[in-house]
C-alpha cells in the first residue's frame, strides 16, 4: 500500500512538471511573435 502512493505521487509530480515545460514553451512562441 506505502509504494502503490508513492508511485501515485511520483505520477502526480511528473504530469506537473510537464505542465510548466508546456508554459515554458508557449513563451518562447510568443517572443517569436513579438520579433
Amino acid at each position: 500500500s506505502r509504494t502503490t502512493r508513492s508511485g501515485s505521487r511520483t505520477t502526480r509530480s511528473r504530469s506537473r512538471t510537464t505542465r510548466s515545460r508546456s508554459r515554458t514553451t508557449r513563451s518562447r512562441s510568443r517572443t517569436t511573435r513579438s520579433r
